[in-house]
């Protein structure tokens, strides 16, 4: 959170900063492509995961799927939206869901080992 003279940012500049740092994230972990789609958020990226990491998204995310589509040569992450509870809770948005797409990328996709280990 930043706090200049004038006091905290308004919530939709905050957001805005919190894209830009997804979006390098995502960049720097192979991932070009993260969409909300319905019931699931999509996630593309060049390269598979290792067995590893999809045996921890399949533990960690339940009813996840981690597929290359034929005839692409991109990977293709379904990942159920994550919700304000797990039952009967709504969709998280704006702040929230940008947060939970950060930690989603670091512990699923995140090079650094110390990552995964603290998440």
């Amino acid at each position: 959170s930043f706090i200049d003279r004038y006091g905290a940012l308004p919530e939709p500049v905050e957001n805005l900063l919190q894209v830009a740092v997804l979006r390098r994230e995502a960049r720097e972990a192979g991932i070009h492509e993260i969409t909300a789609l319905g019931p699931k958020l999509r996630v593309v990226s060049d390269e598979p995961l290792p067995e590893s990491r999809q045996m921890r998204l399949k533990r960690v995310y339940p009813g996840s799927t981690h597929t290359q589509p034929k005839g692409l040569s991109t990977w293709l992450t379904l990942v159920p939206r994550p919700k304000t509870l797990p039952v009967g809770g709504v969709d998280l948005i704006d702040g929230p869901m940008l947060e939970w797409c950060s930690k989603f990328i670091n512990s699923i996709y995140s090079a650094d080992p110390k990552a995964l280990e603290d998440s």
